[in-house]
C-alpha cells in the first residue's frame, strides 16, 4: 500500500499540469469555434470577377449584377475547321443561379475560426457559377448549325460491267455525337473570357463515322443468271425509275421472289405503263427461272404472243391476282441486280456460291391456222384483195429447262390464234329480168 501512495506522490504534480493542460486546450477550441467567419478568402475569383473579402451576403447580388450583362449579350462560340458559329445565351434561355451560387461558395468556406485550424484555406480559387439552360433548345440549335456538316454514308452495292460482278464497299458517312457535344459546351457556358469550342472534323470525337446497313451477312460472289427485253427509246427514263427498287434485293432461301411486293402495280394506269410492267414482269420470270431450284408460284401467261418475247416465256401482270410469284428454293441467298441501259432492261441473279443454272427452251406443237376476217373496200376492183394482217396461227408451247443437258418440261401454254383480215372490192350486185 505505501509503494502505490508514494507513486501517487511521485507523479500528482505531472497529471495536475497534464489536466490544465487539457483544460486549456478545450477552452481554446470553445473560444475558436465561438467566432464565426463572414468573408470570403482574399483570392477567390469566379471568371473576372474577384469575391474576395466579400461578406456572405454580398456574393449573390455581385454574381448577378455580373453574369446579368453576359446572359442577356453573350453567347457560345463554336469553330467548326476555323469557321465561326455563335449561339446566343439568351436562344437557349441560359440563366446563372447567383442563389444557388452564392450558397454553394458559402458552404466552401470555413464557418468559424476552429475550422480554419483544422483546414487551411485556400488562398486563391477559381468558382464556376451555376447556371440552368434550355437543353431542347440548345441541341434544336446545333443540329441546324451542324446539318451541313453531316454525311450520309454512301451503301455497298454490287454492279455487273460486261457480265462481271463487281462488288463497291460502303463509304462511311459522318454525323454529330450531340450527347458529346451538349458536354463540351456546357463546360464551356458562361466562361470568361469567352472559351470558344474548336472543332476538327476529322480528329473531333463530336464527329464520328456512320456506318450504314450492309446488303447481306455474306458477300455475293457468283452470276447466276442472266435476262433482258429490249424497250423503246421513249419508255427508258420510265423504266430506269420502274425498276431502281428492285436492284439489290436479296431473296433469303425458301423466300418468294415477289414482284407485287416490290413494285406498286397501281403506278402502270395506261396501256403504255401496262406494257413495260408486263415486261419488267418477263424479264424478272426468264432471270429466275432458269435457276435450279426456283419454282413458279404464281404467273399468268398472255392469251396471244407477245412482240417483245419469244411466246411462253412471257409473264404478264393482268386481271384477277394479277402478280408474278417464284419461289427460291435453291438453298442460298439470291440477289437481284437491275439495269435500264440504252436499249432495254437486263436483269442479274447472284448468288453467295455456285449454283446450277441453264436455259430455256420453248417447242410448238398443235399449230392451228388463223381464221379469215373478209371486209368490203369500195375503193378495191371487184376482183382485187387485199391482207390488211396475215395473222398469227394458234399453237402450243412447251418450255422446258436445260441443265447439264438434263432436259425438264416445266409447263405448256396454249395461245389462241389471230384472224387474219383481208379486204376486198364490192362484188356487182345479181339483177333478174321480169
Amino acid at each position: 500500500m505505501i509503494p502505490m501512495i508514494n507513486l501517487f506522490r511521485k507523479y500528482f504534480w505531472f497529471l495536475f499540469i497534464a489536466f490544465q493542460s487539457l483544460l486549456g486546450l478545450l477552452a481554446g477550441f470553445l473560444l475558436l469555434s465561438s467566432i464565426g467567419t463572414h468573408t470570403v478568402p482574399a483570392g477567390t475569383r469566379m471568371g473576372g470577377l474577384s469575391i474576395g473579402n466579400l461578406s456572405f451576403t454580398e456574393i449573390e447580388p455581385a454574381v448577378s449584377s455580373y453574369y446579368g450583362e453576359l446572359e442577356k449579350n453573350g453567347a457560345l462560340i463554336i469553330e467548326i475547321d476555323r469557321t465561326p458559329l455563335k449561339l446566343s445565351y439568351a436562344s437557349i434561355d441560359a440563366f446563372v443561379d447567383a442563389k444557388r451560387t452564392a450558397e454553394n461558395i458559402r458552404k466552401s468556406v470555413p464557418q468559424n475560426e476552429l475550422e480554419k485550424f483544422f483546414n487551411v484555406p485556400v488562398e486563391s480559387s477559381v468558382w464556376k457559377p451555376v447556371f440552368t439552360y434550355n437543353s431542347g433548345k440548345l441541341l434544336g440549335l446545333c443540329e441546324q448549325l451542324f446539318a451541313a456538316y453531316q454525311k450520309e454514308p454512301v451503301p455497298e452495292y454490287y454492279e455487273v460491267d460486261q457480265d462481271i460482278l463487281k462488288y463497291n464497299p460502303q463509304v462511311p458517312g459522318l454525323r454529330v455525337d450531340y450527347g458529346v457535344l451538349e458536354q463540351e459546351l456546357k463546360a464551356r457556358m458562361f466562361s470568361v473570357p469567352e472559351e470558344k469550342l474548336a472543332v476538327d472534323i476529322k480528329t473531333s470525337p463530336i464527329f464520328v463515322k456512320a456506318a450504314g446497313n450492309g446488303i447481306y451477312k455474306e458477300p455475293f460472289t457468283t452470276l447466276v443468271s442472266k435476262a433482258a427485253i429490249a424497250l423503246e427509246p421513249e419508255l427508258l427514263d420510265k423504266a430506269r425509275k420502274a425498276v431502281a427498287p428492285l436492284d439489290g434485293v436479296v431473296f433469303e432461301g425458301g423466300q418468294d421472289i415477289n414482284l407485287g411486293s416490290l413494285i406498286d402495280f397501281s403506278h402502270f394506269t395506261s396501256d403504255i405503263d401496262k406494257d413495260l410492267l408486263n415486261r419488267i414482269a418477263t424479264a424478272l420470270y426468264q432471270t429466275a427461272l432458269p435457276i435450279d431450284g426456283v419454282q413458279t408460284v404464281h404467273r399468268k401467261p398472255s392469251k396471244r404472243a407477245v412482240a417483245y418475247t419469244e411466246a411462253g416465256l412471257e409473264a404478264v401482270i393482268e386481271g384477277e391476282e394479277a402478280n408474278l410469284i417464284l419461289k427460291n428454293d435453291t438453298g442460298r441467298p439470291l440477289m437481284l441486280l437491275a439495269d435500264a441501259g440504252d436499249t432495254g432492261i437486263t436483269f442479274y441473279m447472284a448468288s453467295t456460291g455456285d449454283i446450277k443454272s441453264g436455259i430455256l427452251i420453248v417447242q410448238k406443237e398443235n399449230e392451228v391456222p388463223p381464221p379469215v376476217i373478209t371486209s368490203v373496200n369500195k375503193d378495191l376492183s371487184p376482183k382485187q384483195t387485199k391482207v390488211v394482217s396475215e395473222g398469227i396461227p394458234g399453237f402450243t408451247a412447251i418450255v422446258s429447262r436445260v441443265i447439264d443437258d438434263d432436259r425438264v418440261e416445266l409447263y405448256r401454254d396454249q395461245y389462241q390464234p389471230v384472224s387474219k383480215l383481208v379486204e376486198s372490192g364490192e362484188k356487182p350486185r345479181l339483177t333478174t329480168n321480169k
